[in-house]
């Protein structure tokens, strides 16, 4: 397989150490960072990466046994997700990470892969509809969570992850526009209730 040339800020690199630490597995990042950060990106580039270590890996602990990885975007709205990483996402699907075999649908934004992997925006808006409540997932990429509401959250992303065979991966960013009383907030706290809370290391 081909190789991608990366190069991470130090916001991104932190976080990225923070999932090599707990081996891509089990991991809650939470991302309030400002703008010109590359939030956007680096959730992008964290699907990618789950893609490419689990592509054609049996998933043999699942009750029917599948290959590849299944990557959920959470978002506000559609029209939301498609304004923030439409573009960006063809590109990359076509570019980059054209060796993974990608198809895009340009009308969902919903990605397949030749190895049975998938990704697929989730509105919020529809994220408590049958459909979405029965969607199981390793990875959960939360996008401009402060416009999600925090019972939307609580009620679909815990059973999108509660099978054993799921690598229990969520990130969550966007701008911190609710202060304490947003999603983003919420996220954090709970890091630091459990005592998992990393801060970011300042420069001396």
């Amino acid at each position: 397989m081909a190789t991608v040339d990366i190069q991470l800020t130090g916001p991104q690199e932190w976080a990225f150490n923070i999932l090599e630490s707990q081996g891509w597995r089990d991991t809650t990042l939470v991302l309030p960072w400002g703008r010109g950060e590359g939030k956007s990106w680096f959730e992008r580039f964290i699907f990618w990466m789950v893609v490419a270590r689990h592509f054609g890996k049996l998933r043999a602990d699942a009750l029917k046994p599948f290959t590849g990885s299944r990557t959920i975007g959470l978002c506000p709205t559609l029209k939301q997700f498609k304004d923030i990483h439409g573009a960006a996402l063809e590109d990359e699907c076509y570019g980059d990470w054209k060796q993974l075999g990608g198809k895009l649908n340009r009308s969902t934004l919903q990605i397949e892969f030749p190895d049975g992997s998938w990704f697929k925006p989730m509105p919020a808006q529809n994220a408590s509809s049958k459909a979405a409540r029965g969607q199981r997932c390793d990875l959960v990429l939360g996008d401009e969570c402060d416009d999600i509401p925090k019972e939307v959250h609580a009620s679909v992303v815990k059973p999108w992850l509660s099978e054993p065979w799921s690598l229990h991966l969520e990130v969550d960013s966007g701008t911190p526009r609710m202060g304490r009383h947003g999603l983003l907030y919420s996220q954090h706290k709970l890091g630091e209730a459990n005592g998992k809370a990393l801060p970011y290391p300042v420069p001396s």
